[in-house]
């Protein structure tokens, strides 16, 4: 139970992590903002892509596996928070 804890955290925190990486991308690929936000968006997006932290915490091995499925674990993510009300952010109770 405590492993399928730690699973469900680890989870959730890249999900969390990852979905503003997605959002800004989606945002850079639709041009849909104004010039000086895309280019706020650009200028974010290097430091939102940095895993290094969640790599020390979790580990290289961790973050391949999750990276290797970071689209349907982004789309989870949303689709769980939004069923819970959070408006796309899921935050663990």
């Amino acid at each position: 139970l405590v492993v399928l804890g730690n699973l469900m955290s680890l989870v959730g925190d890249f999900g969390g992590r990852r979905s503003p990486v997605a959002q800004l991308k989606e945002k850079l690929a639709s041009g849909g903002a104004d010039a000086a936000k895309l280019e706020r968006a650009r200028q974010e997006l290097p430091r939102l892509e940095d895993l290094s932290p969640f790599e020390e915490r979790y580990g290289k091995e961790a973050v391949a596996l999750l990276m290797a499925r970071e689209s349907e674990l982004v789309q989870l993510h949303r689709e769980l928070a939004r069923q819970e009300g959070g408006g796309g952010h899921l935050h663990p109770g």
